[in-house]
């Protein structure tokens, strides 16, 4: 009997050391995956996100260091303004909103701007490698565009660049029916970028709307 007891015994430490063993391993699997992404307008605007209109500014400017050591790079600068506008007929929380994108490039040896600006998709998870919000933006007329993968800190964005048409800041558009600018293709350095948060007044070149800037600068 008592050796009958002791196995007994030993079956139940082994049952409750399988248990505890399993849940450990899916407190190490839930804590190596990053949290499924339930809202995206809250990880890139932040606190704003319950406001009909929001901006994020994402800006990376390469040392020379840098420009050294990726001699095929030709972006020296880059400035990122996202925004997100709610529907007139939808509350802001709902998320059927607009997305639109403004980018700002200095390129290497240049001193002037070149500007894109379109539309994005509406965010969404995207079941990358990396496991990383994404949005899709695009420029009007085939004028390509740039993929967005905001991080899991939320801290920095991840810009995938194709191809994008830009144009000079400031210069004024053609009159006629054709696009202006050129195409900016990513080469073996000016693929991927990593923009990093910052204050909205670093993107204020990229913003035209005269009430839009006098908020950012009154800090609102």
């Amino acid at each position: 009997m008592r050796i009958l007891m002791e196995r007994a015994m030993l079956h139940s430490i082994k049952i409750t050391a399988m248990a505890a063993l399993g849940l450990l391993g899916a407190i190490s699997v839930a804590a190596a995956e990053p949290a499924r992404i339930d809202d995206l307008s809250g990880r890139i605007f932040g606190a704003q996100s319950s406001a009909r209109k929001q901006s994020a500014c994402f800006v990376r400017t390469y040392d020379s260091a840098h420009l050294a050591a990726h001699p095929k790079q030709k972006v020296r600068q880059m400035m990122l303004l996202v925004g997100r506008e709610a529907d007139e007929d939808t509350d802001a929380a709902e998320g059927s909103s607009h997305f639109s994108f403004s980018v700002g490039f200095r390129m290497r040896g240049e001193s002037g701007r070149l500007e894109s600006s379109g539309s994005c998709s509406r965010a969404k998870a995207a079941e990358t490698g990396e496991n990383m919000a994404r949005i899709n933006c695009g420029v009007d007329c085939d004028g390509g565009g740039l993929a967005l993968q905001i991080s899991d800190d939320n801290k920095s964005l991840r810009v995938e660049m194709d191809e994008i048409r830009v144009e000079v800041a400031g210069a004024k558009p053609k009159d006629d029916d054709e696009p202006d600018g050129h195409r900016l293709s990513g080469g073996a350095d000016d693929r991927v970028f990593r923009l990093d948060r910052a204050n909205l007044r670093e993107c204020l070149p990229l913003v035209t709307d005269k009430a839009e800037i006098a908020a950012i600068k009154r800090g609102k």
